[in-house]
């Protein structure tokens, strides 16, 4: 089933936000919205697909992603939901009700509509829009500047979307804009947890006292931070504005070849030359090394070809940007013989979010990773790779070990990407792999253990090569695999055994390899639910948004 997607560009997305948003009309942005979308979408009769959001997925307690195939019943536009009936699911582990209330921006409806006199394009653009605006543009403390909020920002958060998506800004700036834009959110998020225990305290009054004064502290320290971020905002939508405050954050911008980084660590003499010796199995003595005082810096100030190596212990960063360049991130201490008895990980170079995050690593381009932990118990995705060759050696890479989330995942790759595994280990998650679109993964002498599903394949075109590599101890699919090629409800279970049926499907197995799970569900492939058919434009440059 084909979905509509839409392309736009600045303009365009300027020019149908301004549909929307009128400074002389009465009321509120969230209630313009309803209104537009009330007499421009249609009510329902329409199918479409239900794609499920993480925070719905770990509140269903099923696997991300997901969607189910349905229709649309009734919309209410006070509250911009619709009443969902579910007709078709992706996985036949998803168990939910027959209808549900779902978030109007969470729908895509479908191409293919048995109902022919319903507007369905239309309604597919407008509910992109919507989405769009409340994804990207609007943002939490901007409820508070209804009245004035199109004339002082809609422009200019616009265009800050273009350019970051555009790489107009430095790593640097990017990446700390994309840092405080997540940031408030969460303290929206969890602003309004805590506004909510307030008055739905139960406990005694003096305990009612001591913990209200501790929210109310903390809330206090939430609307500081909150107003504080409000300003940074407002200096870095301007252009001028934004190229000054990176000279004061950041320093002066160099201009420097291929450099060699160390992360600097604390510690003694003996400790500091036994650093130097290890680093000298690595870099040639006549390399130039810069010392780095944190892993942030260090990637903001890389060049192409960098390389930055890592001393023992954890390393906790937050570095929202895109990564390229061929970087190479190395920890200094070999882990290639210990990947199966680690004790303490301070022992290793380990790296891991500095807060909870969506995602550890975004990479755009060609990354190499190295005798490293890589510990994402704080994020819900280990690595983005949306395009790119990705190079992991010798590492660990972890999740949740009381799998109480259903969400998490290792790698989530996209587009063009090749990621290599060289002796690696992934356990602990929901999904260890998500892989979509025109990727190529390679597997050598590498394990995923202890996983929900090891690898989830969205696309006919993902190539998985498999080489003295094992899944084990999956609780679901060792390997599931979603095609468009077959009619809906087929499913077929593969035989690890028969190399040509595994071929068939892109899936190529040589030397030895070991599976440890469910025998029936080692590797199956299932009809795909919905495909994205991207929908022209009329007028201006197409963009992904």
């Amino acid at each position: 089933m084909k979905i509509y997607t839409f392309e736009k560009s600045f303009q365009q997305r300027l020019n149908e936000f301004s549909l929307v948003l009128d400074e002389s009309v009465c009321g509120s942005i969230k209630s313009m919205w309803r209104d537009f979308l009330e007499t421009s979408v249609e009510g329902a009769g329409y199918k479409a697909v239900w794609k499920i959001s993480k925070g719905m997925c770990e509140m269903l307690n099923i696997s991300f992603p997901a969607e189910v195939f349905g229709e649309i019943k009734n919309t209410d536009f006070d509250d911009l939901t619709v009443d969902f009936l579910i007709e078709q699911v992706q996985d036949d582990n998803i168990q939910l009700p027959e209808v549900c209330q779902v978030p109007i921006e969470d729908v895509f409806p479908t191409i293919y509509q048995e109902n022919d006199c319903l507007n369905v394009e239309i309604t597919a653009d407008h509910i992109d829009g919507y989405r769009f605006f409340y994804n990207y543009i609007f943002l939490p403390f901007d409820a508070d500047d209804d009245k004035t909020w199109m004339t002082k920002n809609l422009e200019s958060r616009v265009k800050l979307f273009y350019d970051l998506k555009n790489k107009k800004l430095s790593k640097g700036i990017s990446s700390y804009i994309r840092q405080i834009i997540e940031e408030v959110k969460y303290i929206q998020f969890r602003s309004d947890i805590l506004s909510n225990s307030i008055e739905d305290n139960d406990t005694s009054i003096d305990e009612m006292k001591e913990s209200s004064k501790q929210t109310i502290a903390k809330l206090l320290d939430f609307d500081l931070r909150m107003n504080k971020i409000k300003h940074e905002i407002g200096i870095l939508v301007n252009s001028e504005m934004r190229e000054a405050y990176e000279t004061v954050k950041f320093g002066q911008k160099q201009e420097l070849n291929k450099q060699t980084f160390v992360i600097s660590k604390n510690g003694t003499i003996n400790e500091q030359m036994q650093l130097l010796e290890k680093l000298k199995d690595k870099v040639s003595s006549d390399t130039p090394i810069t010392w780095m005082k944190n892993l942030c810096d260090a990637i903001s100030c890389s060049t192409i070809d960098t390389e930055i190596y890592i001393p023992q212990g954890r390393y906790s960063f937050n570095f929202l940007d895109y990564l390229n360049n061929n970087l190479l991130f190395c920890g200094v201490e070999k882990l290639e013989q210990h990947l199966n008895h680690i004790d303490n990980d301070n022992d290793y170079s380990t790296l891991c979010s500095a807060d909870k995050a969506a995602m550890l690593f975004v990479i755009d381009g060609d990354m190499k990773f190295e005798n490293l932990i890589i510990d994402c118990r704080n994020v819900k995705t280990g690595f983005l790779v949306k395009t790119g060759s990705v190079v992991l050696k010798n590492c660990l890479i972890l999740g949740l070990e009381s799998k109480e989330s259903t969400i998490s995942e290792g790698l989530n790759i996209s587009g063009d990407s090749s990621v290599v595994f060289e002796n690696c280990v992934i356990k602990h998650f929901a999904t260890a792999l998500n892989v979509d679109d025109m990727t190529k993964i390679e597997f050598n002498n590498s394990r995923i253990e202890n996983c929900n599903l090891g690898i989830d394949i969205l696309g006919d075109n993902v190539k998985i090569d498999f080489k003295d590599s094992s899944i084990i101890d999956f609780a679901t699919y060792g390997i599931l695999r979603y095609s468009g090629k077959f009619e809906k409800d087929f499913q077929k279970v593969l035989d690890v055994n028969n190399i040509d049926d595994l071929k068939s499907f892109n899936l190529n197995f040589t030397g030895d390899n070991k599976f440890n799970g469910d025998t029936s569900n080692m590797i199956k492939v299932i009809s795909k639910l919905a495909e994205d058919e991207l929908c022209e434009v009329s007028d201006g440059e197409a963009m992904e948004s």
